[in-house]
């Protein structure tokens, strides 16, 4: 497991952790019994199903499906959800979704991000750089939104009391 200031990156598994993690992070019933108080519970859903390129990123057929599961489930739990699907899902649509939240937030909120679609990762040097690819992304990953660009986004959500991004995507073993 890697980890840093802002972020704990698994091992991708679907399945109980996964659901397990979210229940913790959402339960009504937390809330009711006075365990969360969260003062407002914001989520920004994005889903892609198919990319311009095509010849680039094939289609994933269920991106925007669990994008949308998950956005049906998370306004079940009282969460405001900001929905990014296909061609609104670019690089300033993402952008501009959570730096919407961002301007809403209060200290007593909390915050979720969650993105399927493709990622891809490079090594430069000796390093090796994750991203998540926007509707209109290329090969080139300066048209990609870097593990930085996310860092970025996650300190502009740093009114909230509580953030938690998931990425359901792959990084090529990153």
């Amino acid at each position: 497991m890697k980890t840093d200031r802002h972020f704990r990156i698994f091992p991708h598994h679907r399945g109980s952790a996964l659901l397990l993690v979210l229940y913790a992070f959402c339960s009504a019933a937390q809330v009711a019994a006075g365990g969360l108080n969260y003062s407002h519970s914001y989520a920004v859903v994005v889903g892609i199903t198919n990319y311009l390129h095509a010849n680039v990123y094939s289609p994933l057929p269920f991106c925007q499906k669990d994008a949308m599961d998950l956005g049906r489930f998370l306004e079940s739990q009282a969460f405001i959800v900001t929905q990014v699907y296909n061609k609104d899902a670019t690089m300033t649509g993402i952008k501009t979704a959570i730096q919407n939240v961002a301007r809403l937030l209060e200290r007593n909120d909390r915050v979720l991000v969650f993105f399927s679609g493709h990622g891809v990762s490079e090594k430069l040097g000796d390093e090796r750089f994750g991203y998540i690819v926007p509707y209109e992304g290329t090969e080139n990953t300066a048209t990609l939104l870097s593990m930085g660009d996310l860092r970025e986004l996650s300190s502009k959500l740093g009114n909230a009391k509580h953030q938690l991004f998931i990425l359901d995507c792959c990084f090529a073993g990153l």
